[in-house]
């Protein structure tokens, strides 16, 4: 039985609105980071597309693949749409891995029976016609609870294959709603600040161009950048809240404050603004 598993526009207007605020350098990261989350989609022939709800790749028309459950004929509404909801609980707090558009399973044999088997899958991707192995599995996590429920309604058959399709990240799948009505989460706030200091140092090295680069300190608390022919620099809050770039030998005494108008930056625009002073700044350290 194949059920289709619409998406709603939020995803697409929240990837949009990104898309348009960001610089034309960023589009690309800002584009690989929503396919990644799954919040668009790559084709096979490597058109992006920021609809999730379209059938069809506009560039060459192929049909988006991997945008529907796969199920058995009797399979019971509300524990497969637990497994969505286990399935995009596990890959939230995954950001590291590349979110599937699908996950399938297939059955293993136990002592009591047949079940669907959480030990191995195949993650699937809108780009790529096969679906990737997945060795680490799902044991010991909701997802294996999930597939256990579904296991002891209704016993699969040997042979049969269970594909579920994944919400995009940030999206909270309403149990027993096919439909599941997806509402992106806003971007979290670090406190009451929406950038930490290593996210300066990060935009600053952006705007300073080749050959600069940047590190986050512990816990994103100070930043590092380096250039070209220029020792490294740190970028840190003093005792006075003001942030300052200095060398990274603390015992230099030169400091220079970056100015911050209107308190912090909270949106990539402030962000940018920021950068620019910090580069500014920086090189000044140019030999």
């Amino acid at each position: 039985m194949l059920a289709t598993v619409p998406s709603t526009a939020a995803a697409t207007s929240t990837v949009a609105r990104l898309l348009q605020t960001s610089y034309a350098n960023d589009t690309g990261r800002v584009a690989d980071a929503a396919i990644r989350a799954g919040l668009m989609w790559r084709c096979a022939c490597s058109a992006i597309n920021a609809a999730l709800a379209t059938d069809a790749c506009p560039e060459c028309g192929k049909k988006r693949p991997w945008a529907s459950d796969l199920t058995p004929t009797y399979c019971d509404a509300k524990l497969l749409e637990d497994l969505r909801h286990a399935l995009a609980d596990y890959f939230d707090d995954r950001p590291y891995l590349q979110r599937p558009a699908a996950v399938s399973f297939r059955t293993t044999h136990y002592d009591d029976g047949r079940a669907w088997y959480s030990g191995q899958a195949r993650l699937h991707y809108t780009d790529k016609r096969q679906g990737e192995l997945y060795t680490e599995g799902f044991d010991r996590t909701f997802v294996a609870d999930a597939l256990v429920e579904l296991s002891e309604d209704d016993e699969p058959q040997d042979g049969a294959v269970l594909r579920v399709v994944v919400p995009a990240w940030g999206s909270t799948p309403e149990l027993g709603d096919p439909a599941r009505n997806l509402h992106p989460a806003p971007h979290p706030l670090v406190g009451e600040y929406a950038y930490s200091v290593c996210d300066y140092a990060r935009e600053a090295a952006q705007v300073l161009g080749e050959g600069w680069g940047s590190e986050s300190g512990y816990i994103g608390a100070y930043g590092l950048i380096w250039g070209p022919g220029v020792p490294t620099l740190r970028l840190w809050v003093d005792h006075d809240d003001d942030l300052v770039l200095q060398l990274k030998d603390d015992y230099d005494p030169e400091q220079h404050i970056v100015p911050l108008p209107d308190g912090a930056p909270s949106d990539a625009y402030q962000l940018r603004a920021v950068a620019e002073d910090i580069a500014r700044l920086a090189r000044t350290y140019l030999p």
